[in-house]
């Protein structure tokens, strides 16, 4: 019985500590919440910049490598594999096969940029 008293006791002398102590959490808590809410608009905002600079930086990729991949299959369509030696024909294929790789990745980042600007369809 003594025992559930002092328990007691102690309980109302933490609660009568701990009250004046609520608005001080309370105003600690809300602020950090706005912080929150801030820095996660700024994380917003950096990931479009982010998107809108890759898209960018791949359109202007994409447009030379349109122009080498253009040239590439022009070679080919007018038989001018005839007129070249076996290491140029290499070369050629070689060239041909890392700028649609690179096509392939720019056009990826391109649909991903697409996705996150909410613009990309998907089929």
């Amino acid at each position: 019985q003594f025992t559930n008293i002092i328990t007691a006791f102690v309980s109302l002398a933490t609660c009568l500590y701990l009250i004046p102590l609520v608005p001080s959490l309370m105003s600690t808590l809300d602020e950090s919440l706005h912080q929150l809410e801030y820095l996660n608009k700024e994380l917003e905002a950096s990931q479009r910049k982010l998107m809108t600079f890759m898209a960018f930086l791949c359109h202007e990729i994409r447009n030379p490598l349109f122009v080498i991949t253009s040239n590439i299959s022009f070679m080919e369509d007018n038989g001018c594999h005839a007129k070249t030696s076996d290491a140029q024909t290499q070369s050629i294929q070689a060239i041909s096969q890392a700028a649609d790789i690179m096509l392939r990745l720019v056009n990826d980042v391109l649909d991903i940029s697409k996705l996150e600007a909410g613009k990309l369809e998907l089929q």
